[in-house]
């Protein structure tokens, strides 16, 4: 959505991305896989990111990433392996892409800092499209269904609600998901995903020590509910799976560094499955994001760092019954900044922010194992070799085109 590589520091980071090779040997009944190495590549080094990372994959799995940078969201994309900024969306909170690869930039301007959504133009600038009036945090979800509506998910720090924001192509539809003393703040957090039904899920951590909180679409609203075993923490990423369940990054403060820290919950509808993923140093703050291999196994990208450092940036898969971990890059120091990552089923992609406030963008497939027959595969990192579609879009341009 959030094994073993050589420490890089910030410095060598800086240099011209590598290109790996890596060797898969697939034998029929068994399967023996390398995994692959990292590509790293800088697409910031104004030292100057703030504190969101987004990522997004257009139809041909190029990314596109925004961050906070001074007084809006930095804008980048990559093309023919070479990242090109795009300008600064002033006042710029979140951004997606629609299903015709057309850029979505949410903003927030004072002096009353309502919400709108906005739909920049080649040439940068914005069509605006006002949702609300009333004063709206700085917390924001940006998703597209598949009749490509924009769905927009933000807090009311006035009146403490969660909303939701759904535009038919002529009016916003805007409803209350929930009310908590957690959405008071600017930074309220909060976790959102579209399902397969074009619904709209949320999680997020109340103000208080738990439980963690989900609500679920029922018919024309949500059913809230709580989260088992859940205390204080943050939901740091939330998916729908193909069979419809819902998936979490949860971090957990327990106070133990045994039983703290970066746990995967998983809930079918009707029970919810709470695992801690081992292995990791850290305890709080992973800022990890959660994603799904071909064969359903989940993936997290994380960081992980005990009290004095370095910090690490990781990456954790689940194979069958083990978790495995490889190391990605690391720094000096216990700071980092945001982390995003999403995947296109094959290959990961993830946008970060160092120590420096630098933004590095960084990519490697996927290790899960297939047995094909003998075959031996030269696999070229960089995706020059091998690229496969996350999704066909559907290219419904009728609800977007009128915002």
């Amino acid at each position: 959505m959030r094994q073993s590589a050589t420490r890089q520091t910030t410095a060598q980071l800086t240099a011209v991305a590598r290109t790996f090779i890596v060797f898969v040997l697939v034998a029929a009944g068994e399967t023996q896989l390398a995994v692959a190495a990292w590509t790293i590549e800088p697409v910031d080094l104004s030292g100057q990111a703030g504190p969101r990372t987004i990522i997004e994959l257009d139809s041909t799995n190029n990314p596109q990433a925004a961050y906070f940078s001074g007084a809006g969201v930095a804008y980048s994309i990559r093309t023919g392996g070479t990242w090109s900024s795009q300008g600064i969306v002033t006042d710029g909170q979140t951004f997606a892409l629609d299903n015709g690869d057309l850029p979505f930039f949410a903003t927030r301007s004072a002096p009353s800092f309502g919400l709108v959504l906005n739909r920049r133009l080649p040439d940068g600038s914005l069509i605006p499209n006002p949702i609300t009036s009333a004063p709206v945090g700085q917390s924001m979800w940006l998703g597209f269904d598949s009749q490509n509506r924009p769905h927009l998910a933000y807090t009311n720090t006035l009146t403490q609600l969660l909303r939701h924001a759904v535009f038919d192509g002529s009016t916003w539809n805007i409803q209350t998901v929930a009310t908590d003393p957690n959405f008071q703040f600017q930074f309220s957090s909060f976790a959102a995903a579209l399902d397969a039904n074009d619904q709209v899920h949320f999680a997020w951590d109340t103000s208080a020590n738990g439980p963690m909180k989900y609500a679920r679409p029922s018919g024309a609203g949500w059913q809230i509910q709580s989260i088992p075993n859940t205390g204080d923490g943050f939901v740091n990423d939330m998916l729908i799976d193909d069979q419809g369940n819902v998936q979490l990054a949860l971090d957990l403060f327990t106070g133990q560094i045994l039983t703290g820290g970066l746990h995967y919950d998983i809930y079918d509808g009707t029970t919810w499955t709470l695992e801690r993923v081992p292995g990791l140093d850290s305890f709080v703050g992973s800022n990890a994001q959660l994603m799904l291999d071909p064969g359903g196994e989940p993936h997290f990208l994380t960081f992980d760092s005990d009290f004095i450092g370095p910090n690490e940036l990781k990456h954790v898969y689940r194979s069958g019954a083990n978790w495995n971990s490889e190391l990605i890059t690391s720094w000096d120091g216990p700071n980092n900044g945001p982390l995003a990552a999403t995947s296109d089923g094959w290959r990961i992609h993830a946008l970060y922010v160092d120590d420096q406030q630098n933004v590095y963008y960084a990519t490697s497939f996927v290790p899960e194992p297939h047995s094909l027959g003998l075959i031996l595969i030269a696999l070229i990192a960089s995706g020059s070799l091998c690229q496969l579609p996350r999704r066909i879009y559907s290219l419904q341009h009728s609800v977007a085109d009128s915002l």
